[in-house]
This record gives structure tokens, sequence and C-alpha cells, in this order.
């Protein structure tokens, strides 16, 4: 079986991949985290489910893993503002590069789908927020070295 780090370096690539959002200004939360969102009126949090891993051979395995985000947004300014993070987000769901604790690449997380879920849960009564989830099915095959 592989060892529980593989579990720490997934979770880890995938926090570094969706934190490429606090480059255009979305707050990230990710779970498990300190919860700052009250002081931010859009963010993202992300959480990870899994990962789940199908032993395929000796010391090779299918790991799966699904991602789920959670957008808020003030529509209050803009009501394109959430299609916008929308787009933003769906854009992050493609690829992520799976790095070990030496910064090595050891594969690549791919959506296993081809559909990535979008459900909106529209604006939050008495306020101006919208919310949404975005979310999809992750997986990669790994050899254990």
């Amino acid at each position: 079986m592989y060892s529980n780090q593989v579990e720490i370096w997934l979770y880890r690539s995938v926090n570094k991949h969706f934190d490429q959002l606090n480059d255009s200004g979305i707050y990230i939360q990710f779970e498990g985290a300190p919860d700052k969102r009250e002081e931010h009126n859009s963010w993202v949090e992300v959480r990870i489910d899994g990962p789940s891993a199908k032993v395929l051979g000796p010391d090779y395995y299918h790991i799966t893993l699904d991602v789920d985000c959670l957008l808020q947004v003030n529509t209050e300014d803009n009501i394109y503002d959430l299609p916008e993070l929308i787009g933003q987000v769906r854009e992050l769901f493609t690829c992520i590069t799976v790095l070990d604790d030496s910064e090595t690449d050891v594969g690549a997380l791919v959506t296993e789908q081809d559909d990535i879920e979008v459900d909106s849960f529209g604006k939050i009564p008495g306020t101006q927020h919208a919310r949404t989830s975005v979310r999809a099915t992750f997986g990669m095959y790994y050899t254990v070295t």
C-alpha cells in the first residue's frame, strides 16, 4: 500500500493549485485552516473528499479524490461577479501537478469525467451574497517506488 505521505502530497498539491486564485484578489479558505471568511465579501472555500485508492497491481494504484469549491460573492455592485468567479474556478479544474516533499513531480490529477458540476444556491436571504458550488472528481495512477 502507498504511504499516508502520498495523501499529504495530494492535499498540499490541490491547495497550492487553487491558491492561484489569491493572485486575482479572491480570498481562498482551505478546509481545516483558520476561517477568515467573515472578513471578506467574496471568497472560495476549497474542500477535498478522499482520496480513495483502487489496487490495480503490485504497488500500482488508481487514486481518486473529489474537489468541491464553495463560492460566495457580493452581488450588490455587479451581478456578473458570480459567473466571472465560476469561470475562474472552472479553469482550475483541469490538471493538478502532484509534488512530493522535495517538490518532485510524482504525477498529475486530472478530471475523471467530462462534466464539471456547477450548482447555484442563489442569493442568501436578507443579504447581497450569492453562493454556488463547483466540483469534480480527479484521478491519477500512482506506482510506489
